[in-house]
Protein backbone atom coordinates (compact mmCIF):
# COMPACT_ATOMS: atom_id res chain seq x y z
CA UNK A 1 0.00 0.00 0.00
CA UNK A 2 2.57 2.46 0.78
CA UNK A 3 4.57 1.78 -2.60
CA UNK A 4 1.59 2.47 -4.27
CA UNK A 5 1.21 5.92 -2.19
CA UNK A 6 4.85 6.67 -3.52
CA UNK A 7 4.03 5.96 -6.81
CA UNK A 8 1.36 8.24 -7.29
CA UNK A 9 2.89 10.84 -5.51
CA UNK A 10 5.64 10.43 -8.52
CA UNK A 11 3.46 10.07 -11.18
CA UNK A 12 1.59 13.62 -9.95
CA UNK A 13 4.83 15.56 -9.37
CA UNK A 14 5.50 14.42 -12.72
CA UNK A 15 2.53 15.42 -13.71
CA UNK A 16 2.73 18.90 -12.65
CA UNK A 17 6.13 19.51 -13.72
CA UNK A 18 4.81 18.62 -17.73
CA UNK A 19 2.12 20.69 -16.98
CA UNK A 20 5.18 23.99 -16.63
CA UNK A 21 7.13 22.86 -19.85
CA UNK A 22 6.07 25.32 -22.82
CA UNK A 23 4.13 22.49 -25.27
CA UNK A 24 6.73 24.02 -27.95
CA UNK A 25 9.33 21.89 -25.89
CA UNK A 26 7.22 19.17 -25.11
CA UNK A 27 6.82 18.00 -28.54
CA UNK A 28 9.92 19.02 -31.00
CA UNK A 29 10.44 22.44 -31.30
CA UNK A 30 9.07 24.04 -34.74
CA UNK A 31 11.35 26.07 -36.69
CA UNK A 32 11.10 29.88 -36.61
CA UNK A 33 10.63 30.51 -40.38
CA UNK A 34 9.42 33.01 -43.32
CA UNK A 35 5.83 32.38 -45.11
CA UNK A 36 7.52 32.63 -48.22
CA UNK A 37 11.17 32.61 -49.20
CA UNK A 38 9.89 33.74 -52.56
CA UNK A 39 7.43 36.21 -53.46
CA UNK A 40 6.22 37.54 -56.41
CA UNK A 41 3.92 40.36 -56.74
CA UNK A 42 2.56 42.74 -59.05
CA UNK A 43 2.67 46.18 -59.51
CA UNK A 44 0.37 47.84 -57.58
CA UNK A 45 -0.93 45.14 -55.54
CA UNK A 46 0.05 43.78 -52.25
CA UNK A 47 1.21 40.51 -50.87
CA UNK A 48 1.15 39.28 -46.79
CA UNK A 49 4.75 38.01 -45.98
CA UNK A 50 4.44 37.03 -41.81
CA UNK A 51 6.60 34.77 -39.84
CA UNK A 52 5.15 31.51 -38.99
CA UNK A 53 5.56 29.78 -35.19
CA UNK A 54 6.43 32.45 -33.30
CA UNK A 55 4.53 35.20 -30.99
CA UNK A 56 7.35 37.25 -30.25
CA UNK A 57 7.23 40.73 -32.28
CA UNK A 58 8.95 40.90 -35.98
CA UNK A 59 10.67 44.04 -36.82
CA UNK A 60 10.64 44.47 -40.60
CA UNK A 61 13.07 45.82 -43.36
CA UNK A 62 14.03 46.33 -46.70
CA UNK A 63 17.05 45.56 -47.50
CA UNK A 64 17.21 46.39 -51.37
CA UNK A 65 15.29 47.68 -54.18
CA UNK A 66 12.88 50.14 -52.08
CA UNK A 67 12.09 51.86 -55.31
CA UNK A 68 10.19 48.42 -56.05
CA UNK A 69 8.34 47.86 -52.98
CA UNK A 70 7.03 49.90 -50.09
CA UNK A 71 5.97 47.84 -46.76
CA UNK A 72 3.42 48.16 -44.15
CA UNK A 73 2.60 46.30 -41.25
CA UNK A 74 0.01 43.77 -40.37
CA UNK A 75 -0.02 42.64 -36.99
CA UNK A 76 3.16 41.07 -34.85
CA UNK A 77 4.07 38.97 -37.27
CA UNK A 78 3.30 40.16 -40.58
CA UNK A 79 3.73 42.41 -43.32
CA UNK A 80 1.76 44.10 -46.67
CA UNK A 81 4.20 43.82 -49.69
CA UNK A 82 3.08 46.24 -51.90
CA UNK A 83 4.84 46.39 -55.86
CA UNK A 84 5.55 50.25 -56.36
CA UNK A 85 7.55 49.60 -59.85
CA UNK A 86 8.98 46.30 -61.96
CA UNK A 87 11.76 45.22 -60.49
CA UNK A 88 13.38 42.99 -57.10
CA UNK A 89 14.02 43.55 -53.96
CA UNK A 90 15.35 42.01 -50.34
CA UNK A 91 12.94 42.06 -47.40
CA UNK A 92 14.36 41.31 -44.21
CA UNK A 93 12.25 40.44 -40.68
CA UNK A 94 14.35 40.48 -37.08
CA UNK A 95 13.18 38.20 -34.71
CA UNK A 96 14.76 38.31 -31.15
CA UNK A 97 18.72 37.14 -32.51
CA UNK A 98 17.49 35.67 -35.70
CA UNK A 99 16.77 37.06 -39.48
CA UNK A 100 15.39 36.07 -42.20
CA UNK A 101 14.90 37.23 -45.73
CA UNK A 102 12.86 37.06 -48.30
CA UNK A 103 13.38 37.70 -52.61
CA UNK A 104 10.67 39.85 -53.69
CA UNK A 105 10.16 40.28 -57.43
CA UNK A 106 7.62 42.95 -58.79
CA UNK A 107 6.13 42.11 -62.21
CA UNK A 108 3.81 44.61 -64.48
CA UNK A 109 0.31 44.31 -64.79
CA UNK A 110 -0.54 42.11 -67.30
CA UNK A 111 -2.36 43.58 -69.80
CA UNK A 112 -3.66 42.54 -73.41
CA UNK A 113 -0.84 43.14 -75.97
CA UNK A 114 -3.44 42.57 -78.67
CA UNK A 115 -3.15 46.19 -80.48
CA UNK A 116 -6.34 47.86 -81.53
CA UNK A 117 -7.58 46.61 -85.32
CA UNK A 118 -6.75 49.48 -87.32
CA UNK A 119 -10.22 50.97 -88.96
CA UNK A 120 -10.92 50.48 -92.51
CA UNK A 121 -9.01 52.19 -95.23
CA UNK A 122 -9.55 53.50 -98.46
CA UNK A 123 -9.49 51.30 -101.19
CA UNK A 124 -6.20 51.95 -102.84
CA UNK A 125 -5.65 53.60 -106.42
CA UNK A 126 -4.74 50.97 -108.68
CA UNK A 127 -1.99 53.01 -110.22
CA UNK A 128 -0.03 55.16 -107.79
CA UNK A 129 2.74 55.92 -110.10
CA UNK A 130 0.76 58.36 -111.89
CA UNK A 131 -0.16 59.95 -108.31
CA UNK A 132 1.43 63.39 -107.07
CA UNK A 133 5.47 63.08 -108.20
CA UNK A 134 6.27 64.79 -104.97
CA UNK A 135 4.49 62.02 -102.56
CA UNK A 136 5.67 59.00 -104.93
CA UNK A 137 9.23 60.69 -104.89
CA UNK A 138 9.23 61.48 -101.16
CA UNK A 139 7.59 57.68 -100.59
CA UNK A 140 10.96 56.27 -102.08
CA UNK A 141 13.41 58.19 -100.22
CA UNK A 142 11.61 57.60 -96.66
CA UNK A 143 11.98 53.74 -97.94
CA UNK A 144 15.47 53.95 -98.75
CA UNK A 145 16.05 55.66 -95.40
CA UNK A 146 14.46 53.26 -93.04
CA UNK A 147 15.89 50.89 -95.12
CA UNK A 148 19.20 51.85 -94.03
CA UNK A 149 18.58 52.59 -90.22
CA UNK A 150 17.75 48.64 -90.14
CA UNK A 151 13.94 47.99 -91.79
CA UNK A 152 13.37 44.78 -92.28
CA UNK A 153 12.33 43.06 -96.03
CA UNK A 154 9.20 42.89 -94.39
CA UNK A 155 8.42 47.20 -95.80
CA UNK A 156 7.59 46.85 -98.94
CA UNK A 157 10.26 49.04 -101.69
CA UNK A 158 7.16 48.99 -103.97
CA UNK A 159 5.01 51.59 -103.45
CA UNK A 160 2.08 50.39 -105.68
CA UNK A 161 1.80 47.59 -102.55
CA UNK A 162 -1.71 48.18 -101.22
CA UNK A 163 -1.00 46.43 -97.93
CA UNK A 164 1.06 49.08 -96.77
CA UNK A 165 0.38 51.93 -99.14
CA UNK A 166 -2.82 53.83 -99.92
CA UNK A 167 -2.96 56.52 -102.50
CA UNK A 168 -6.64 58.49 -103.30
CA UNK A 169 -6.95 61.27 -106.00
CA UNK A 170 -3.42 60.84 -106.61
CA UNK A 171 -2.09 61.94 -102.66
CA UNK A 172 -0.84 59.00 -100.17
CA UNK A 173 -3.04 58.88 -97.45
CA UNK A 174 -1.93 56.28 -95.59
CA UNK A 175 1.25 53.67 -94.78
CA UNK A 176 0.78 50.76 -92.44
CA UNK A 177 4.41 49.70 -91.25
CA UNK A 178 3.54 47.63 -88.56
CA UNK A 179 6.01 44.71 -87.32
CA UNK A 180 8.86 46.08 -90.42
CA UNK A 181 11.49 46.38 -87.79
CA UNK A 182 11.75 50.13 -87.99
CA UNK A 183 14.31 51.47 -85.95
CA UNK A 184 15.54 55.15 -84.92
CA UNK A 185 13.90 58.62 -86.43
CA UNK A 186 11.02 58.65 -88.69
CA UNK A 187 9.68 61.80 -90.42
CA UNK A 188 6.66 62.10 -92.12
CA UNK A 189 6.87 65.64 -92.46
CA UNK A 190 6.37 65.46 -96.97
CA UNK A 191 2.44 63.50 -97.08
CA UNK A 192 0.51 66.79 -96.35
CA UNK A 193 -2.50 64.59 -96.94
CA UNK A 194 -1.38 61.27 -95.00
CA UNK A 195 -4.73 59.77 -92.99
CA UNK A 196 -3.63 57.46 -91.42
CA UNK A 197 -0.12 56.31 -89.96
CA UNK A 198 0.57 52.81 -88.44
CA UNK A 199 3.90 52.37 -87.30
CA UNK A 200 3.49 50.27 -83.95
CA UNK A 201 5.48 47.36 -82.74
CA UNK A 202 8.87 48.12 -84.07
CA UNK A 203 11.70 50.13 -82.22
CA UNK A 204 11.51 54.29 -83.05
CA UNK A 205 13.06 56.15 -80.90
CA UNK A 206 11.70 59.34 -82.45
CA UNK A 207 8.62 60.39 -84.38
CA UNK A 208 7.35 63.11 -86.40
CA UNK A 209 3.53 64.03 -87.27
CA UNK A 210 3.87 67.96 -86.77
CA UNK A 211 3.31 68.21 -90.42
CA UNK A 212 0.86 65.88 -91.17
CA UNK A 213 -2.40 67.84 -89.71
CA UNK A 214 -4.71 65.81 -91.96
CA UNK A 215 -4.25 62.39 -89.86
CA UNK A 216 -6.90 60.61 -88.12
CA UNK A 217 -5.59 57.72 -86.84
CA UNK A 218 -1.93 57.38 -85.71
CA UNK A 219 -0.71 53.73 -83.96
CA UNK A 220 2.41 53.98 -82.48
CA UNK A 221 2.28 51.87 -79.62
CA UNK A 222 5.38 49.39 -78.62
CA UNK A 223 8.21 51.65 -79.59
CA UNK A 224 10.91 53.59 -77.58
CA UNK A 225 9.61 57.04 -78.17
CA UNK A 226 10.22 59.29 -75.05
CA UNK A 227 8.07 62.16 -76.52
CA UNK A 228 5.42 62.91 -78.93
CA UNK A 229 3.95 66.11 -80.53
CA UNK A 230 0.28 65.50 -81.17
CA UNK A 231 -0.86 69.14 -80.90
CA UNK A 232 -1.20 69.94 -84.32
CA UNK A 233 -2.93 67.01 -85.74
CA UNK A 234 -6.28 67.83 -84.56
CA UNK A 235 -8.05 66.31 -86.70
CA UNK A 236 -7.02 63.10 -84.97
CA UNK A 237 -9.64 60.41 -83.72
CA UNK A 238 -7.56 57.49 -82.87
CA UNK A 239 -3.85 57.65 -80.78
CA UNK A 240 -2.64 54.44 -79.83
CA UNK A 241 0.60 54.79 -78.41
CA UNK A 242 0.91 52.21 -75.01
CA UNK A 243 4.17 50.37 -74.44
CA UNK A 244 6.24 53.42 -74.82
CA UNK A 245 8.67 55.50 -72.40
CA UNK A 246 6.00 58.72 -72.89
CA UNK A 247 6.50 61.17 -69.21
CA UNK A 248 4.29 63.50 -71.11
CA UNK A 249 1.31 63.55 -73.60
CA UNK A 250 -0.50 66.77 -74.05
CA UNK A 251 -4.19 65.48 -75.85
CA UNK A 252 -5.72 69.09 -74.88
CA UNK A 253 -5.90 70.20 -78.50
CA UNK A 254 -7.33 66.66 -80.07
CA UNK A 255 -10.95 67.39 -79.17
CA UNK A 256 -12.21 64.92 -82.05
CA UNK A 257 -10.60 62.02 -80.36
CA UNK A 258 -12.53 58.62 -79.60
CA UNK A 259 -10.22 56.20 -78.65
CA UNK A 260 -6.89 57.47 -76.64
CA UNK A 261 -4.64 54.11 -75.91
CA UNK A 262 -1.36 55.44 -74.02
CA UNK A 263 -0.99 52.81 -71.51
CA UNK A 264 2.48 51.32 -70.65
CA UNK A 265 4.26 54.25 -70.39
CA UNK A 266 5.35 56.48 -67.53
CA UNK A 267 2.65 59.47 -67.63
CA UNK A 268 2.82 61.46 -64.05
CA UNK A 269 -0.39 63.43 -65.10
CA UNK A 270 -3.09 63.36 -68.22
CA UNK A 271 -5.69 65.72 -69.11
CA UNK A 272 -8.25 64.69 -70.33
CA UNK A 273 -10.74 67.05 -69.68
CA UNK A 274 -11.44 68.64 -73.30
CA UNK A 275 -11.49 65.20 -75.32
CA UNK A 276 -14.99 65.45 -74.54
CA UNK A 277 -15.94 62.62 -77.46
CA UNK A 278 -13.62 60.27 -75.61
CA UNK A 279 -15.63 56.62 -75.40
CA UNK A 280 -12.63 54.38 -75.11
CA UNK A 281 -9.79 55.67 -72.96
CA UNK A 282 -6.85 52.78 -72.05
CA UNK A 283 -4.38 54.74 -69.64
CA UNK A 284 -3.03 51.43 -67.34
CA UNK A 285 0.38 51.00 -66.41
CA UNK A 286 1.57 54.92 -65.92
CA UNK A 287 2.20 56.53 -62.64
CA UNK A 288 -0.96 58.48 -62.70
CA UNK A 289 -1.98 60.01 -59.16
CA UNK A 290 -5.11 61.80 -60.14
CA UNK A 291 -7.29 61.30 -63.07
CA UNK A 292 -10.31 63.26 -64.27
CA UNK A 293 -13.07 61.68 -66.03
CA UNK A 294 -15.83 63.88 -65.27
CA UNK A 295 -15.77 65.66 -68.66
CA UNK A 296 -15.87 62.15 -70.57
CA UNK A 297 -19.94 61.81 -70.60
CA UNK A 298 -19.49 59.38 -73.94
CA UNK A 299 -16.73 56.89 -72.09
CA UNK A 300 -17.90 53.67 -72.85
CA UNK A 301 -14.71 51.79 -71.42
CA UNK A 302 -12.33 53.00 -69.29
CA UNK A 303 -9.01 51.14 -68.19
CA UNK A 304 -6.80 53.26 -65.60
CA UNK A 305 -5.24 49.86 -63.54
CA UNK A 306 -2.01 49.83 -62.68
CA UNK A 307 -1.34 53.84 -61.73
CA UNK A 308 -1.27 55.34 -58.22
CA UNK A 309 -5.32 56.61 -57.94
CA UNK A 310 -6.16 57.36 -54.44
CA UNK A 311 -10.15 58.54 -55.95
CA UNK A 312 -11.89 58.42 -58.97
CA UNK A 313 -14.89 60.00 -60.05
CA UNK A 314 -17.11 57.72 -62.50
CA UNK A 315 -20.57 59.72 -61.35
CA UNK A 316 -21.00 61.59 -64.51
CA UNK A 317 -20.16 58.71 -66.70
CA UNK A 318 -23.40 57.07 -66.92
CA UNK A 319 -22.59 54.98 -70.85
CA UNK A 320 -20.03 53.53 -68.95
CA UNK A 321 -19.98 49.66 -69.88
CA UNK A 322 -16.08 48.27 -68.57
CA UNK A 323 -14.11 49.50 -65.61
CA UNK A 324 -10.69 48.08 -65.00
CA UNK A 325 -8.98 50.17 -62.16
CA UNK A 326 -7.40 47.90 -59.95
CA UNK A 327 -3.65 47.88 -59.01
CA UNK A 328 -4.10 51.50 -57.29
CA UNK A 329 -4.91 52.85 -53.71
CA UNK A 330 -8.16 53.14 -54.12
CA UNK A 331 -10.40 52.13 -50.69
CA UNK A 332 -14.11 53.04 -52.43
CA UNK A 333 -15.79 53.25 -55.73
CA UNK A 334 -19.30 54.88 -56.35
CA UNK A 335 -20.77 53.23 -59.24
CA UNK A 336 -24.54 53.96 -58.05
CA UNK A 337 -24.78 55.97 -61.65
CA UNK A 338 -23.24 53.99 -64.10
CA UNK A 339 -25.89 51.73 -64.18
CA UNK A 340 -24.89 50.51 -67.68
CA UNK A 341 -21.61 48.76 -65.45
CA UNK A 342 -22.56 45.30 -65.07
CA UNK A 343 -20.63 43.46 -61.70
CA UNK A 344 -18.61 41.25 -64.26
CA UNK A 345 -17.46 44.53 -65.90
CA UNK A 346 -15.74 45.85 -63.00
CA UNK A 347 -12.29 45.14 -62.32
CA UNK A 348 -10.89 46.78 -59.07
CA UNK A 349 -9.04 45.80 -55.89
CA UNK A 350 -10.74 43.45 -53.18
CA UNK A 351 -10.00 45.51 -50.81
CA UNK A 352 -12.32 48.38 -52.66
CA UNK A 353 -15.50 49.65 -50.80
CA UNK A 354 -17.74 49.52 -53.96
CA UNK A 355 -21.01 51.55 -53.62
CA UNK A 356 -23.88 50.18 -56.16
CA UNK A 357 -26.92 52.41 -54.86
CA UNK A 358 -27.90 55.06 -52.20
CA UNK A 359 -29.49 52.80 -49.49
Amino acid sequence: MRRKKQLTACLLAFALLLGMIPASEVSAAKKVSLSNKKLTVTKGKSKTLKVKNTKKKVKWKILSGKKYISLKKKGKVAVSVKGKKKGTAKVQATVGKKKLTCKVTVKNVKTSKTTPTPPVTTTPSATPLANSTNDAKALKNLIAEQKKQGASSKLSEDIQNNEQYTWKNGRLVGIDWRKVELKGELSTEKFSALHYLYCNNNQLTSLDVTKNTALTSLYCGGNQLSSLDVTKNTALISLYCGGNQLSSLDVTKNTALTSLYCGGNQLSSLDVTKNTKLTYLSCYDNQLTSLNVTKNTALTSLSCSGNQLSSLDVTKNTALKTLRCYGNQLSRLDVTKNTKLLDDAIRCDANVIIIRNNN
